[in-house]
C-alpha cells in the first residue's frame, strides 16, 4: 500500500574513488541511476522518489538527468550528507524515508516493502536489513541492502551529530546509538541468501558484472530483471559471478 509520506530519497554523486561517474555508466543503453528510479518505482510502497546530489558543479550531469526523467532532485553539500538527506527530506514533506545509495542497480523492490511494512509496524526510528557489524555477518549479497529511517530520528540526528563521519554517512549516529532510538533489524528471507554474490556497483569488476547480467537479462519494453532470474544467471554462469568476487567491501556508507 502507498503512503505518500513514505519517500525513497536516492543520494548520488559522479565523485566515487574507486569508479568515478559510476552512477551515470550504461546499463543496456540506460544510466545506473535511470535502472534505480525504474526498480524504485515498481515497489508499492513507496509515495515518491527523490534523487539528493550536491551543488559541485560535476553533479550537474545528474541534475540534468533526473529533470529529464521528471524526478525531482535535491543539491546540497558533498562531504555533509545528512544534512543533505535532511533538506531532502523536509523539501519531500517525508515521515518515512527509505535511504538508497545509487549503486544498486539490482536492488529488490519487494524487500524495500517489507523493510517499510516493518518500519511502520512496530514505529521503530530506524529499520534495516543490515547487520549490525556491516560489512562482517551479511546473508544475502552486497547491493540488496535496504534502510528506512524516520523523520524525526533523521532530524535529531541532523541536530546532534557532530563527528564528521557521522555527516558523511547519514544514519550511523541513529543506528550507534540504541539506546536513543528504537533501532529494529529485519532478517532478510532464505531465498536471498547467495552469500557469494556481490551485486553493488563500486568498482570496475562490478561493473563488468553487471554489464553481464544486464545485457543476458534486460529489455527494454520489459519489467525489472527479477533478482531470481539473476541468481539463475549466475548459478549458470560462475565464471560471470566469480568477476568481482575479490572485491572488498568498504563500511559504512
Amino acid at each position: 500500500m502507498v503512503d505518500k509520506k513514505v519517500v525513497a530519497i536516492v543520494q548520488a554523486r559522479m565523485g566515487s574513488s574507486r569508479l568515478p561517474g559510476k552512477v551515470l555508466l550504461p546499463l543496456g543503453g540506460y544510466p545506473v541511476l535511470w535502472h534505480v528510479i525504474q526498480r524504485l518505482l515498481a515497489a508499492r510502497s513507496l509515495g515518491s522518489i527523490l534523487i539528493a546530489t550536491s551543488v559541485l558543479p560535476q553533479d550537474d550531469a545528474i541534475a540534468r538527468a533526473s529533470a529529464s526523467w521528471g524526478v525531482p532532485c535535491y543539491r546540497g553539500s558533498e562531504s555533509d550528507v545528512l544534512d543533505r538527506y535532511y533538506q531532502a527530506a523536509c523539501l519531500a514533506g517525508a515521515q518515512a524515508i527509505v535511504r538508497l545509495p545509487a549503486d544498486k542497480p539490482l536492488l529488490h523492490p519487494g524487500l524495500v516493502d517489507d523493510v517499510v511494512a516493518e518500519h511502520l509496524h512496530v514505529g521503530a526510528d530506524y529499520t534495516s536489513t543490515m547487520p549490525e557489524d556491516f560489512p562482517n555477518g551479511m546473508t544475502y549479497p552486497y547491493g540488496l541492502e535496504v534502510e528506512v529511517v524516520s523523520f524525526t530520528a533523521l532530524e535529531r540526528a541532523w541536530r546532534e551529530a557532530t563527528d564528521p563521519a557521522d555527516r558523511e554517512h547519514v544514519l550511523p549516529f541513529i543506528y550507534q546509538h540504541p539506546a536513543l532510538f528504537k533501532v529494529q533489524r529485519v532478517q532478510v528471507p532464505g531465498n536471498l541468501a547467495h552469500l557469494d554474490l556481490r551485486l553493488c556497483l563500486d568498482t570496475p569488476e562490478d561493473y563488468e558484472l553487471l554489464q553481464r547480467v544486464y545485457a543476458a537479462l534486460w529489455r527494454e519494453d520489459g519489467p525489472p530483471v527479477a533478482i531470481e532470474d539473476v541468481f539463475d544467471f549466475l548459478d549458470r554462469h560462475p565464471h560471470i559471478a566469480g568477476l568481482n568476487r575479490a572485491v572488498q567491501q568498504r563500511g559504512a556508507r
